[in-house]
């Protein structure tokens, strides 16, 4: 339980600069508030004079501050990834990490929802140009900057190159927004239940459970029993789980109706707007899930579950994305799952290059076509669905070619 006898340590995965003020005082004082800045800068500055470890007495008397204020602000903090925090013991680990250059910082559709909502448009257009990089039309000018030959004569050793290879230095903060899969949870479950240690386990197998646990909205509890039945302790390191039969087992795991958790990523969309309300679905939501809420409660048949493992699988694409899709689809479909036309739309979607549900959205649910309603059955459906599905694929090819 943290009290003012635990004890601390501050550790760092970023450049703490006193340069970052302005960065920390135009883009996140908004989102944190003047608490939350305060913490933040006197952890950095304690760390930058040596005062690493201690007890939390020695931060809240030196600080001025609560243990509930100091909780609370941390949290903020942690949320937007500005600090990370590991327990042990009663000893707890503070990792900081540095601020996001305004460029990734406004990249983020999180922290740039959070932003805008927070200063209103007209003061984020403001914030924003301040940061612009000074642009130039590069189309009449020939590059005749040096290239690296040309001052330097590249005669080092191959020695060179791996000096000190092993050492963990600091880099930019990445600020990757968390889902709520545990891998840690799920190795300590597999570990304790079966003679399978964290050794015999890659980081990238781990990875595939992960992503095929939140694809499904299985736990890692569920994932650790299906993790063990497919693991065979003779195949060579890195294929000691069959990932193909682990695929098919959570497919037949929802086919069987057992309890799982559903679990949701708060922290993805601050806002109570109808919009951001949506957002947050398709973020929050597995996509057998979400087809599950559209068929009132009934589980997705197997081709459907296929068509969500390959746009996942094959295309990359996330589950907040996955659920757009759906949507889409069951619009312009009469609902139902036309797999020629979902893979047209995830093929369109990866050559724009389209990172997060938000931006996916925008571009299948344009406001100019809010108003537009969807075509009603008739004698012929089939005929109805298909001219649909092909007008629809042609105006995706159209609205590409407009925007390159």
């Amino acid at each position: 339980m943290f009290t003012i006898d635990s004890t601390y340590q501050l550790k760092r995965r970023g450049l703490l600069s006193r340069d970052d003020c302005q960065i920390l005082y135009s883009l996140y004082l908004p989102l944190i508030g003047y608490k939350g800045l305060f913490i933040y800068s006197f952890l950095a500055n304690e760390y930058l004079i040596s005062n690493k470890d201690g007890k939390i007495s020695y931060l809240l008397n030196k600080s001025d501050m609560t243990v509930s204020d100091f909780l609370l602000n941390k949290k903020s903090l942690e949320s937007i990834g500005l600090i990370q925090t590991l327990e042990k013991d009663d000893n707890y680990v503070f990792i900081l990490k540095s601020c996001l250059n305004p460029g990734d910082f406004f990249n983020d559709p999180v922290l740039k929802g959070l932003f805008v909502n927070k200063v209103g448009e007209n003061e984020a257009i403001k914030v924003m140009k301040m940061y612009e990089i000074d642009d130039i039309d590069f189309s009449k000018y020939t590059d005749i900057s040096a290239g690296v030959k040309d001052s330097f004569s590249i005669d080092f050793d191959a020695k060179d190159v791996s000096l000190n290879n092993d050492a963990k230095l600091v880099t930019v903060n990445r600020n990757v927004i968390k889902d709520n899969f545990d891998d840690i949870k799920l190795v300590e479950i597999v570990t304790s239940k079966s003679n399978i240690t964290a050794k015999d386990l890659t980081i990238e197998e781990i990875g595939e459970i992960h992503r095929l646990g939140t694809l499904y909205g299985l736990d890692e509890k569920i994932m650790s029993n299906i993790l063990i039945d497919g693991f065979t302790s003779s195949s060579p390191d890195g294929c000691k789980i069959d990932l193909d039969f682990c695929n098919m087992r959570c497919k037949k795991e929802i086919s069987k109706f057992k309890v799982f958790t559903r679990k949701y990523d708060s922290s993805f969309v601050h806002s109570s707007t109808p919009f951001a309300e949506k957002i947050n679905y398709y973020g929050s939501t597995s996509p057998r899930d979400f087809l599950k809420d559209k068929q009132g409660g009934a589980e997705p048949i197997k081709s459907d579950l296929d068509i969500v493992q390959y746009l996942s699988e094959n295309m990359g694409l996330n589950n907040g994305i996955i659920n757009v899709i759906l949507e889409y689809t069951l619009l312009k479909c009469d609902n139902k799952t036309n797999r020629v036309f979902i893979e047209k739309i995830a093929s369109t979607i990866k050559r724009k290059k389209f990172k997060d549900s938000i931006q996916v959205y925008d571009y299948l649910f344009p406001k100019e076509n809010s108003n537009k309603t969807v075509a009603k059955n008739t004698k012929n459906i089939d005929n109805v669905r298909r001219e649909v599905v092909e007008k629809d694929i042609v105006d995706l090819d159209e609205k590409i070619e407009k925007l390159l």
